[in-house]
């Protein structure tokens, strides 16, 4: 979960799977220069579609069809959404 903005709009958040954080992080910061890595929960890249699906289903807009950007109402609520969809995942 990255905050693209944080100093402008800290609900504008990508989700999405990278194998490697810090390089993601660094590949988003070319358009965002002062994007935040919230946190990073384990996760097999199959799962990205559902994790994203689940965690997004309340309190989350998408911001273009295909983007993976979402506008959200309350970052810790998304987080703990996050905290429990990683908890059941093997």
């Amino acid at each position: 979960m990255i905050q693209l903005i944080p100093e402008f709009d800290p609900l504008r958040v990508k989700l999405g799977f990278a194998s490697n954080t810090d390089a993601r992080l660094s590949a988003h910061r070319t358009a965002a220069p002062t994007a935040e890595l919230v946190k990073a929960w384990p996760c097999k890249q199959v799962w990205e579609r559902a994790a994203i699906d689940s965690i997004t289903r309340t309190g989350c807009r998408l911001v273009a069809y295909g983007s993976e950007v979402f506008d959200c109402d309350d970052l810790s609520a998304l987080t703990e959404r996050c905290n429990q969809f990683f908890s059941l995942m093997p």
